[in-house]
């Protein structure tokens, strides 16, 4: 068995406390679901980067790449669009 990268806890232990007030924020106001899933997408990426040192490393390299990474550019830059598009000028 590999040895799980020291950072990579520590990124998923920011990254998990970082999650608690993105949940809250979105039970409170649903029309933030955007931002939910994309930062979503990079707990998804964070657990995936420490599931990739100990099985299945391929697999969970393109879970992070994929959904960590590209989900969460994605989303992100969705919000960043609908916020410039909707916002009053």
């Amino acid at each position: 068995m590999a040895l799980i990268d020291g950072s990579a806890v520590l990124t998923l232990f920011i990254v998990g406390l970082g999650y608690v007030p993105v949940i809250w924020v979105y039970k409170e106001y649903p029309k933030t679901k955007l931002f939910y899933l994309g930062y979503t997408c990079l707990v998804i990426g964070a657990i995936a980067t420490i599931l990739q040192s100990l099985a299945y490393a391929e697999i969970f390299q393109f879970i992070l790449y994929v959904i960590g990474v590209m989900g969460s550019g994605i989303l992100f830059c969705s919000l960043l669009t609908t916020i410039m598009i909707c916002a009053p000028r």
